[in-house]
């Protein structure tokens, strides 16, 4: 029992538990400010109390009724009077002043005997949080109540990365239910800085323990590419190569590979990669032609990663010129075209995709994809965490709540690949041709009557010496030339062609002789379909009879791969 018959001078009461007329009341305000102290989010009211209690059958009973009241959390808080101020009525219902960290929350209570077991003297002491506007309690005690953030930025040769940390925090009240009735994640979209052009974002979320407060690291890294990136397109790296090599000779044939490798956003069509990497190829392969060359697509692979958003590309084809002549005496050479080292006119170094790819849009189209719930929309709901302590019945916490995030269906059109019938003049894959002079002397032999023929010597097996055929013996043979040397030449050589079948070579003359032809062999096939056009190849071997030496003969050159 307490001393009810003392009048206290206010009211001071905390879950049902009045105090009466012998306690001493005293009470202190801190201004709690944010992180940043530019803003008092509430007033922290301490109050406490030194009561008696009193009852002839001792305070034992009495003191475990009071515990149990007075340390309850998030109870009704009455405090008026007392010479501070009127009418601080804390949780007395859903709509009024209500404790904006989960209070009210008592922090000790002491007691101590007073003579004998039927008087104790208590010490009790409560902290209680409420927002103050203007002078006057509000009556906003949910939603947002600070949002604080620092920025870093971080230079690396010249690029820039942007990172944004801090903290939004709300008010947060106890529910009758026994849940949270709030959760800070469910204002993450108030923290949504607007995106940077050529900048990609990633993102961390951090909720505390009592669901107050969400902690967040947004980072923006400018991109390090000198190509926009295709739409709905998360990441993309490739290569165009173009290669000569000496060992073509005096080729006018350049390869050229290009290699694409590229991650689509989730739910992305899935042709978009291939479109992409055709286009890319498109772009590339037309400005060759728009600069004398023919293109030659050899191969094409395609690779899908099955359990991943990947997708790998590559392409090889030939870039074709004609070959230049230079007057050499009777002979004409090859020569290799004085552009043909002009890489840029091969579409290297050409923008991808055209003066429309612009930041922009692939920043529009990448929304879902650097939303703060990511894909998955993952949302932490204040139902979902019920308040588990010994006393309550609660079995478990639910975690999983997911607002999926609006997406937009997207179609793309299917690349084709495939080769044009190039002109006649640049329709050469390899062309090689050579010539082979030999000569011989007609030889009439006259031999002379011996008396018998000579033995070669017996093999020694045994014997380390030489193979021997013996010494000079009898009268030697006489020769008589027949007339001047003859000479003949043959043509031999192979091509290979895109659209048009190889017309059977013949050499006219050479160093000045004309040329008869005295038979050989041509043959000529199509081996097949490539990429929409069809590919030839030949091979001859061609004899000729010369009417005399042709003098020196000046090696020709050959266009091949």
């Amino acid at each position: 029992m307490s001393f009810s018959h003392l009048t206290p001078p206010g009211v001071l009461r905390y879950n049902g538990y009045p105090f009466d007329g012998s306690s001493s009341v005293r009470c202190r305000v801190e201004f709690v400010e944010d992180e940043a102290q530019r803003s008092v989010l509430y007033h922290k009211h301490i109050i406490g109390a030194k009561f008696y209690v009193n009852d002839d059958a001792g305070t034992g009973t009495d003191m475990l009724g009071i515990q149990a009241l007075l340390s309850k959390p998030g109870k009704e808080l009455v405090f008026n009077g007392w010479g501070f101020s009127e009418d601080l009525i804390v949780n007395q219902s859903q709509s009024g002043i209500r404790d904006v960290k989960f209070g009210p929350k008592p922090r000790i209570l002491h007691w101590e005997p007073v003579g004998s077991s039927q008087t104790c003297e208590c010490e009790w002491e409560v902290e209680t949080c409420i927002p103050v506007c203007t002078g006057e309690r509000v009556h906003r005690v949910t939603g947002v109540m600070s949002i604080n953030y620092g920025v870093t930025f971080s230079i690396d040769k010249g690029f820039t990365t942007r990172t944004i940390a801090g903290f939004l925090e709300i008010a947060m009240t106890r529910s009758q239910f026994g849940t949270v009735p709030d959760c800070a994640d469910g204002y993450r979209h108030l923290v949504n800085p607007a995106q940077l052009i050529g900048f990609e974002r990633t993102s961390d979320w951090h909720i505390n323990l009592d669901k107050s407060r969400v902690e967040f690291t947004i980072t923006d890294r400018q991109h390090r590419s000198k190509n926009v990136f295709p739409v709905l397109t998360t990441a993309i790296e490739g290569s165009h190569r173009v290669v000569w090599s000496r060992r073509n000779r005096e080729t006018t044939i350049l390869r050229n590979n290009i290699s694409v490798n590229i991650e689509s956003t989730l739910g992305a069509p899935p042709a978009l990669a291939w479109n992409i990497f055709g286009q890319i190829v498109r772009e590339r392969v037309l400005h060759a032609r728009n600069n004398g060359r023919t293109a030659f697509l050899d191969e094409v692979i395609a690779e899908e990663d099955l359990f991943s958003m990947g997708n790998s590309f590559s392409c090889s084809y030939r870039l074709l010129t004609p070959a230049l002549t230079a007057a050499n005496g009777s002979q004409n050479t090859p020569a290799i075209p004085p552009d043909l080292f002009d890489f840029s006119k091969t579409g290297l170094w050409r923008p991808v995709g055209g003066t429309q790819a612009n930041w922009s849009l692939w920043q529009a189209s990448m929304s879902h994809a650097h939303d703060n719930r990511g894909y998955a929309g993952l949302v932490q709901l204040p139902g979902n965490d019920a308040i588990i302590d010994l006393c309550s019945s609660s079995p478990t916490v639910l975690f999983n709540g997911v607002i999926p995030p609006a997406t937009t269906p997207i179609t793309v059109t299917t690349p084709s690949f495939q080769n044009e019938k190039p002109p006649p003049d640049k329709s050469y894959i390899s062309y090689q041709m050579n010539v082979g002079v030999a000569s011989h002397t007609p030889i009439v032999r006259q031999s002379t009557l011996q008396s018998g023929p000579a033995q070669l010597p017996s093999p020694n097996m045994q014997g380390s010496g030489s193979a021997s055929f013996g010494p000079p013996s009898g009268t030697a043979d006489s020769f008589q030339a027949g007339g001047i040397r003859r000479f003949v030449a043959t043509l031999y050589g192979y091509a290979e062609r895109v659209g048009y079948e190889i017309a059977r070579p013949a050499l006219q003359s050479i160093g000045g002789q004309q040329a008869f032809e005295s038979g050989g062999k041509f043959v000529c096939r199509n081996t097949g379909i490539c990429f929409g056009q069809p590919v030839f190849k030949a091979a001859w071997a061609i004899n000729y009879v010369l009417s005399n030496s042709p003098g020196a003969v000046v090696p020709a050159g050959n266009a091949e791969n």
